[in-house]
């Protein structure tokens, strides 16, 4: 999963996103690492707020288009 190479790209903090998509940043940053498979809803909500899709949050790391 590329949120965290996506929210870096858009110059986002953890704990501003964290907050934004209503989970805490300890859950943000197990579902970052991969130590937490978070539920769609959330993952909804996260891609809601990287403005990318879902699709994206789960590309292989190639080139970040969004």
């Amino acid at each position: 999963m590329r949120i965290k190479a996506i929210r870096k790209l858009r110059n986002i903090k953890q704990c501003e996103l964290a907050k934004q998509a209503n989970i805490s940043q300890p859950a943000l940053s197990n579902i970052e690492s991969g130590k937490r498979n978070p539920s769609i809803s959330t993952i909804k909500r996260i891609a809601q707020i990287l403005n990318c899709s879902v699709y994206e949050l789960f590309e292989d790391d190639g080139d970040l288009r969004c």
